[in-house]
């Protein structure tokens, strides 16, 4: 073979070498880029079910509030409906639950972080995309019944409560401490002297006889929807086998 020849084809072949080698570092990088994603996409799959779990525990425990709070207000529609007037002690309870502004506000951290970051796109399963999307929508329908009430709560009822001398304080010194850990303990000390029993009966009388008082416990309690929360914490229990199905190895 020409000794040209033999030069050109060492050329060749050393070029190919160069591309081979160049082909093949791009091959690991995307094979450690992808290693990488699979990684991150597991560890953001396990901080939301970690997420979810806790909201989860928050929805049961708000659906148990509210519940009960139903309950309380449906005895207090029963005694204005029989003119009887239940003790000032019950009374205080009745309001207290009557009175409770509470509103639902999920703590999504490591979904928010992952919408702003743009590591939704490193899960794969499509329907998990598009349920984690739908979740501020599911939040936005439990909420809204709850601010309505308590723009109620705030801006109509104690105000009505207050200008008809009704013993609020009564109610209020029945409030749990709330601990450090968010855990109620025993009634809180009030701070000032509360109404008498006698003088409470008579206040208390005389608002179970108040037709407007009975409009505003009525609009209080049809606009209690304890249902929006079983479909929330079904909503939730798809998304977390959503999650645990994108776990499985």
């Amino acid at each position: 073979m020409p000794v040209h020849r033999r030069g050109l084809r060492a050329k060749v072949l050393e070029v190919l070498a160069i591309v081979a080698s160049i082909l093949l570092a791009f091959a690991i990088d995307a094979a450690w880029e992808q290693r990488g994603d699979e990684r991150e996409a597991q560890e953001l799959l396990t901080g939301l079910r970690s997420e979810f779990e806790f909201q989860r525990t928050e929805l049961v425990r708000f659906q148990e509030r509210w519940a009960e709070v139903r309950s309380t207000t449906e005895r207090l529609l029963a005694a204005i409906g029989s003119d009887e007037v239940p003790e000032p002690a019950v009374m205080d309870s009745l309001l207290l639950a009557l009175l409770n502004p509470s509103t639902f506000d999920p703590r999504t951290g490591t979904l928010e972080a992952a919408k702003g970051s743009g590591q939704l796109g490193l899960i794969g399963s499509r329907e998990l995309r598009d349920r984690l999307a739908a979740w501020d929508g599911v939040v936005a329908e439990l909420r809204d019944n709850e601010v309505a009430m308590r723009e109620l709560i705030l801006g109509s009822i104690i105000p009505y409560l207050a200008d008809r001398g009704v013993p609020l304080p009564r109610a209020w010194s029945l409030l749990p401490d709330i601990g450090l850990l968010g855990e109620q303990g025993e009634a809180r000390d009030w701070p000032g002297e509360l109404m008498t029993d006698s003088d409470a009966a008579r206040a208390y009388s005389s608002l179970i006889g108040d037709p407007e008082f009975e409009v505003l416990v009525a609009t209080r309690y049809v606009w209690l929807n304890v249902e929006e929360y079983s479909d929330a914490i079904e909503f939730v229990d798809e998304l977390l086998a959503r999650i645990a199905e994108d776990l499985e190895p």
